[in-house]
């Protein structure tokens, strides 16, 4: 990728689909308000999260994961961003069963976020914060919801889990996860 893509001071709208991303020393998208990152690989965790946290006026992320993506750790955090979808497209690759599932883990820390879309992400752990703008919430997969102080709600599976933090604001959504979950 262009070095100079990193450091656009004009640019709105960024997609990068399959590309690889470097470690990036400097990155600088002051008016990026949309990003879109489908399957991408890159060079550690700090490359996504630093490419994320350099755009101070994001609204809307969307992240499509991919199994050999070299991101362990996927951190999101942001003070604008409103709307975030992340999905893990696991393929047809038989690296899907050998897989080091445990080793994953995401963290979401989006104060402003209301909408939050969550489709099939195979971290094993989950975390988020800071929900009060929270609207709506549509998960595709098997999760469980756990909030702090060992309340466990509802719906859920072995494997994975998602952490809520901020108690008294997870359940005031707590009626819209519910309705979500009804079949």
């Amino acid at each position: 990728m262009p070095v100079s893509l990193y450091v656009c001071e004009t640019l709105l709208y960024l997609r990068l689909n399959r590309v690889f991303v470097g470690s990036l020393d400097s990155v600088s998208l002051p008016y990026l308000k949309t990003m879109r990152l489908d399957e991408n690989m890159y060079d550690s965790d700090t490359g996504i999260e630093s490419l994320i946290s350099s755009c101070p006026v994001l609204e809307d992320l969307s992240i499509v994961r991919r199994l050999d993506d070299n991101v362990r750790v996927l951190r999101v955090h942001s003070q604008t961003i409103t709307s975030l979808r992340v999905e893990h497209d696991c393929g047809c690759d038989h690296a899907f069963f050998y897989f080091d599932w445990e080793t994953l883990a995401l963290f979401i820390d989006a104060p402003r976020l209301k909408y939050l879309n969550y489709n099939n992400e195979i971290a094993p752990s989950e975390f988020i914060s800071n929900l009060g703008s929270l609207v709506k919430v549509h998960f595709v997969g098997d999760v469980r919801i756990t909030y702090s102080h060992d309340m466990e709600v509802a719906y859920h599976s072995n494997k994975r889990s998602v952490t809520f933090s901020d108690v008294s604001q997870r359940l005031g959504i707590w009626s819209s996860l519910s309705l979500l979950w009804n079949r």
